[in-house]
């Protein structure tokens, strides 16, 4: 009997082949593509909602597991913990409110466009519940699989320099983790991750050093490699493809920390922690150089990411359990942060078909609700108290502050820099006086259902803390114990 978690990875590759059998004119090829696309997705919903029903949330094992043989020595080994169902939660929902967003949208390719977002899903779930070295790899390169196709289709400037770029990336990445892995198996001749983990310090520490670097520019350039998409891309990319698509690639990387490099590598990550922070910290300075020093509101976005992900990034060097933890809150809070962003940013282009801050003003007097909601979006980027990133972040702070004090002034310093170019963005747009003869569109109910739903989650990981918690705490606390 298949299991609930495998009915999950498998029911996207269902759609894919109801997808393929769709014949029929254009406008009948995507009404049926969607229909199937919203079945599928609904369906995940409602298998997630009976997995988190299910999940004992005072075991901090692996739960859910289903182990075959599969290509011997290798294995269809799954389960997951409390931050790997957290995260497959977070992914279901992007991808479900993806489907509401785009249903009226007319896009070319439709058939073709929804089986790329299916197999994306499928795989980023697969990935995040793997328990075997080849599932594990297997899932990592099929993630970026439909990335190249997504922008190279759907973007009508065609720049196939920029997105050869992004592919050489993640295909370095895809490669790197290839040979990292292939190291740790002849390590342990053990293709199970959950032994591997438990027996982590057996690796000669040449081998180590070596594996660490790998994985660690691998995941590194997985967070990263997708990021220029928010202000590179054209405007004719649908919006969820941006989402999904940055999302996806920037949990498959700082999933691959939390899961690999944390438990095994926990003695690199202290010996190397002063040039992670400072290239953090350096990387931090570019992207809030960058969201000074221009004036589109989409580079203000990718400043605004780039910025909080430096800062995520370097909490693995504190190697405390609640600064990793709370890396892990304000990761989930980011989440839908950036995908409320950047569905304000695409209602806000369709107003004056323009990402240039100086050609807006006075948006707060033409439409007072749409601009009430950016400016939650906006608190919320900055960690604003009752937001999930409040928490996030007083607990790294909190974290650092005994073994790095100077790089805690440095995170509270950073929160007043991204407010300051955020409010900037906020203040050119909404503000001020409009233009005679400018109307802006009026919002769509599903849009705000959308917007609303978003800020829900958002809040309700600030004012709700204590039902997230009891998910996360225990896998870190047991993660400490093999430190």
């Amino acid at each position: 009997m298949i299991s609930i978690l495998s009915s999950m990875i498998f029911t996207p590759i269902i759609g894919i082949l109801f997808l393929m059998t769709i014949r029929g004119d254009e406008n009948r090829i995507f009404r049926n593509s969607r229909s199937v696309r919203l079945i599928i997705n609904f369906s995940e919903v409602l298998l997630c909602i009976f997995l988190l029903k299910s999940f004992n949330i005072d075991d901090s094992s692996f739960q859910f597991i289903d182990i075959n043989l599969w290509i011997e020595p290798f294995s269809y080994h799954i389960g997951l913990n409390g931050i790997s169902i957290l995260l497959i939660t977070v992914i279901i929902l992007i991808f479900f409110l993806s489907c509401v967003i785009d249903w009226n949208n007319r896009i070319k390719l439709s058939r073709e466009y929804m089986i790329l977002l299916l197999w994306l899903e499928s795989m980023i779930i697969g990935f995040i519940s793997s328990l075997d070295i080849f599932l594990f790899v297997f899932c990592f390169s099929g993630i970026f699989v439909p990335f190249f196709f997504l922008f190279g289709i759907w973007d009508q400037r065609k720049e196939e320099g920029k997105n050869i770029l992004i592919l050489l990336m993640q295909s370095v990445s895809i490669g790197l983790v290839v040979l990292g892995m292939i190291m740790i198996y002849l390590n342990h001749y053990d293709t199970s991750l959950v032994s591997i983990l438990e027996e982590g310090n057996k690796y000669k520490l040449a081998n180590k050093e070596f594996i660490f670097w790998c994985l660690f520019v691998s995941f590194t350039l997985s967070i990263f490699s997708s990021l220029s998409t928010i202000n590179k891309i054209s405007n004719t990319v649908p919006i969820s493809i941006i989402i999904n698509t940055l999302i996806i690639s920037i949990l498959a990387g700082f999933y691959g920390f939390y899961k690999i490099l944390l438990p095994l590598f926990s003695e690199q990550l202290i010996s190397y922690g002063n040039v992670i922070l400072s290239i953090c910290l350096l990387g931090f300075l570019y992207f809030s150089f960058k969201a000074y020093s221009q004036n589109d509101l989409r580079k203000t976005i990718y400043s605004f990411s780039g910025s909080l992900l430096c800062i995520i990034l370097s909490s693995f060097c504190s190697l405390s359990n609640l600064s990793i933890s709370g890396s892990f809150y304000l990761l989930l809070h980011y989440f839908f942060v950036l995908s409320g962003l950047l569905i304000c940013i695409d209602i806000i282009y369709r107003y004056r078909n323009s990402y240039h801050l100086t050609d807006y003003g006075g948006l707060l007097s033409q439409a007072p609700f749409f601009s009430r909601i950016f400016l939650l979006f906006i608190l919320s980027s900055f960690c604003v108290p009752l937001s999930g990133g409040f928490i996030g972040f007083f607990m790294i702070l909190l974290g650092f502050s005994n073994k790095f004090p100077i790089f805690s002034l440095f995170f509270t310093l950073s929160i007043v820099i991204i407010s300051s170019y955020m409010l900037r963005s906020y203040w050119y747009i909404c503000l001020g006086k409009p233009e005679e003869g400018s109307s802006f569109l009026r919002l769509s109910i599903r849009e705000k259902s959308i917007l609303v739903f978003y800020l829900g989650v958002i809040f309700s990981f600030g004012i709700f803390s204590e039902f997230f918690m009891p998910f996360i705490f225990p896998v870190f606390n047991q993660v400490g114990g093999l430190l």
